[in-house]
């Protein structure tokens, strides 16, 4: 009966998370047509509900994911109740662009909370072994929601209109959020023969981390992997529009597969470096990998080529991140007990990136150019990085 539950509070967070992705992605299509031109609001800002998740990320991962550390029931329940509580206020405030967006910036709060807590809540809901495979899972939930809103926000908005789009939306979304409340409830969080210890301030949880060379090299990575990712979910249709000469939906589809690919990979991959017990490899092949399709696209003038090489892309490009972000518990040095701070400091990292790549797109002009600076090089950089990697030390020891 316990097991059970224990499934079932893993997939309702499964599903809390896809919401979170559905509810940030699901902007990108409306941007231009209900939110700059129909709320007359300028790009600069309508960015900002793209912006504001990894922003807050940055800011409040570090103090998410100590307190995750001490008690990922809480820190569920918090993003939980953040995301139906938000979205029901955004819903409420679509007449006026500066309420919708403050509400906004509150359900992003939430994925602070739910992305922190995808390690210790799953450590503590199956035996480590398991936990260790199926922690990226989670990730490829937050995909499936980024892909299913880039696929049915623009037809349902233009459908129903922007304002009802948001009520219903934000209904189902406040639905899943009580259910998880009510599930976990009376739930036990605690780990078994593992004492609670303090939380450990910033300056000591980043002097935990970084004490192991892997982790520093695992954190630039993570930087440049999302960085790369949110470059192309921002600029990689405009500049098929503008030099390849697609129309919006053909540019838009690409990055669909994209996506789908991305899916795809954080399903698989993931899983199959923590049951062979080596992380190393993948991040020197990978993006090798992501490299020669880049490179590729630029010469691939037929349509049905171009997606079957984003979705090796997408495949390739996107397990870097759960690869990382779920990994600092798996060596000593950081333990299970601290793997919250392990992952907020890989997912300060990350959106870093994310964040500072798609503000420099503008810099580049031209396509090759702009896919050499902010693709290709950062995933040369990630292959060396990978040499330099070592593997966990808890996987090295279970091999012997």
């Amino acid at each position: 009966m316990e097991k059970r539950k224990n499934v079932l509070i893993f997939v309702l967070f499964g599903l809390i998370t896809m919401l979170i992705g559905f509810n940030w992605f699901m902007w990108g299509p409306i941007l231009k047509t209900f939110v700059e031109e129909g709320m007359g609001v300028k790009p600069v800002f309508a960015e900002l509900l793209i912006s504001a998740v990894p922003f807050l990320l940055v800011l409040f991962s570090y103090f998410a994911g100590a307190y995750s550390d001490r008690s990922p029931k809480r820190t569920t329940t918090i993003a939980s109740l953040l995301l139906g509580i938000f979205t029901v206020l955004r819903a409420l405030f679509s007449f006026n662009f500066t309420l919708l967006l403050l509400a906004h910036f509150g359900f992003a709060l939430s994925a602070t909370f739910a992305f922190t807590s995808w390690s210790p809540l799953t450590y503590r809901l199956f035996s480590k072994e398991s936990a260790s495979k199926i922690t990226a899972y989670f990730t490829a939930f937050l995909v499936l929601g980024q892909i299913v809103a880039f696929f049915v926000s623009y037809p349902l908005a233009s459908m129903l209109g922007i304002k009802i789009f948001l009520i219903i939306t934000s209904l189902i979304t406040l639905v899943t959020s009580v259910i998880y409340v009510l599930v976990i409830m009376d739930w036990d969080d605690s780990i078994r023969n593992v004492p609670l210890k303090k939380r450990l301030p910033l300056k000591d949880g980043f002097k935990l981390v970084f004490s192991n060379k892997s982790l520093v090299v695992l954190s630039l990575i993570s930087f440049f992997d999302i960085g790369v990712f949110k470059w192309l979910a921002g600029w990689y249709p405009k500049l098929n529009v503008e030099f390849l000469g697609l129309d919006p939906t053909k540019a838009s589809f690409i990055n669909a597969f994209i996506l789908i690919g991305c899916l795809l990979g954080a399903m698989t991959i993931p899983d199959l470096s923590h049951r062979i017990r080596k992380v190393k490899i993948f991040f020197i092949i990978l993006p090798i990998v992501v490299i020669l399709m880049i490179f590729l696209s630029m010469f691939i003038n037929v349509f049905s080529l171009l997606l079957f090489e984003s979705l090796i892309l997408g495949i390739a490009l996107f397990p870097i991140y759960p690869l990382g972000v779920h990994l600092p518990s798996a060596f000593s040095n950081v333990g299970i007990e601290n793997a919250g701070i392990g992952s907020a400091i890989i997912l300060i990292f990350a959106n870093l990136g994310g964040t500072i790549f798609p503000l420099l797109g503008s810099l580049t002009k031209g396509f090759e150019i702009s896919l050499l600076v902010f693709c290709i090089v950062p995933m040369v950089l990630i292959a060396i990085l990978g040499l330099i990697f070592e593997d966990p030390d808890t996987y090295r020891l279970s091999t012997h």
